[in-house]
């Protein structure tokens, strides 16, 4: 139980005493509204959620009031972190800082990792005074590739997804052409594990087409033609398509559009928080992407920073790296050197690399359609974009489609709007209505729409 001298603040809320409660109680019983409420609101403390202090922001929400009295060698979760801090911590960092950590993250950070990150901000700060504001190599991976799911299931072309609709057990079940299915092509870690959470809410049967990690050199037009011909064998001709990309995978799901409007479908296309122009921009601000080489060992670290999380070795891996001509073997060499994976073997951790540099450079050579789609266009996307990407309002999806581009902004960021509940809410009342949406035609105007339902246009 909590010791009495400390105050617990969760969502910027104190605990309220029984003698507050039963004043309350009192107060609610002689009123006539059906439904009341109390709460006790904390006080706005200088040092708190939004201030520049990581360590001080994270050790009021666990309501640590002195620093000294605790080691900073312990995690969190030993500190007496339950949950809702959990929830709250990872959600600030994200907000506020620009961290994004894992929810494991946070059970083992420490005050020590804090400090630490404290620090990374402050340089970050100092040196960005001097330049334009520009993200490091490390955030800008971090947006790109989430995790790489699981090995065993990388190599299957598609996966049929739990819904709120289907358990997702049908892999081997055509597509019947009165069934609306809806194929959905994830970031360029290319796993659908990164979709789960938004599949999860959709009301809709969802075929996943996973993008592999067995294909070496691999451009954007063979992935989409491979793509294709795994679309074809599970819908039926003439049935109407729906196509959702993630990220990177909204680059083949605009070719694959084209490609299905070609073989006499129609159908609608959904962009989450992803199109050419604003991936582009994304990576040429965050990566020296005209030094292959360079790219690569960024990549390299990245991959083992990802399946072996909090190691000691990629802080000086980058050096050494470079004294190594062939990307194969600074691949080979980062895995002799990274910590023990019991997730993911050697080879996969190979092929992971190996396939995201591909796609990057297909982010880098992406080329315009040869023909506009006739299918409508609906992009959503974090209200507030990250600081250091320049981009339209719509992404510059206009250029891709002769029908309208409609954009939703919703609250979070690139990896947490999957997440975000509305999210859902927002594809499943567009289905619903799909039947008069497809086939609108060519409009003059973009509609942006937040999720209040406030509307506003932006000429083109």
């Amino acid at each position: 139980m909590q010791d009495e001298d400390v105050q617990l603040e969760i969502g910027g809320t104190l605990q309220q005493r029984i003698s507050s409660c039963l004043l309350s109680l009192d107060k609610f019983l002689k009123q006539d509204a059906p439904i009341v409420s109390s709460i006790v609101v904390a006080e706005k403390k200088a040092g708190g959620s939004g201030c520049g202090n990581i360590v001080d922001t994270v050790a009021q929400i666990m309501g640590i009031k002195d620093l000294k009295t605790v080691s900073q060698q312990v995690s969190l979760a030993e500190l007496g972190m339950d949950s809702m801090m959990a929830v709250e911590i990872k959600q600030t960092l994200e907000r506020e800082f620009e961290i994004f950590l894992t929810a494991q993250d946070i059970r083992t950070l420490t005050f020590a990792r804090l400090v630490e990150l404290t620090a990374q901000r402050e340089a970050a700060a100092s040196t960005s005074a001097a330049r334009p504001v520009q993200a490091d190599a490390a955030a800008g991976l971090r947006v790109f590739i989430r995790n790489f799911g699981d090995e065993k299931l990388a190599s299957e072309p598609l996966i049929y997804m739990s819904t709120m609709v289907s358990d997702g057990g049908d892999n081997e079940v055509p597509i019947d052409e009165l069934e609306p299915v809806m194929f959905m092509v994830p970031g360029l870690e290319g796993c659908a594990a990164v979709m789960e959470p938004l599949c999860r809410r959709l009301k809709i049967k969802i075929c996943a087409l996973q993008l592999g990690i067995e294909f070496r050199n691999e451009n954007l037009d063979s992935m989409v033609d491979r793509l294709h011909q795994t679309m074809k064998s599970r819908l039926v001709p003439g049935a109407p398509f729906i196509l959702l990309g993630y990220s990177f995978g909204t680059l083949p799901v605009l070719r694959l559009a084209s490609a299905l409007e070609n073989d006499g479908h129609n159908g609608i296309v959904f962009c989450i928080d992803g199109a050419p122009d604003f991936l582009y921009s994304l990576l040429t601000m965050t990566l020296d992407t005209k030094d292959d080489v360079l790219l690569q060992n960024t990549l390299i670290c990245h991959t083992v920073d990802t399946v072996a999380p909090n190691n000691d070795v990629t802080s000086t891996l980058m050096q050494k790296l470079s004294e190594i001509e062939s990307y194969e073997e600074r691949i080979k060499y980062a895995i002799t050197v990274a910590p023990v994976r019991q997730k993911y073997s050697d080879n996969f951790v190979s092929a992971v690399a190996a396939a995201s540099f591909d796609r990057l450079k297909m982010v880098l050579d992406f080329k315009p359609l040869e023909k506009k789609l006739s299918a409508p266009i609906f992009l959503l996307r974090p209200k507030d974009p990250p600081p250091f990407v320049t981009c339209e309002e719509n992404y510059g999806l206009d250029k891709y489609t002769e029908s309208q581009v409609t954009v939703h902004n919703l609250e979070g960021n690139h990896i947490t709007i999957i997440e975000n509940k509305d999210c859902a809410n927002i594809i499943n009342r567009i289905l619903l209505e799909k039947d008069k949406n497809i086939d609108t035609g060519k409009t003059a105007l973009n509609v942006v729409t937040s999720m209040v339902e406030n509307q506003r246009t932006v000429q083109i």
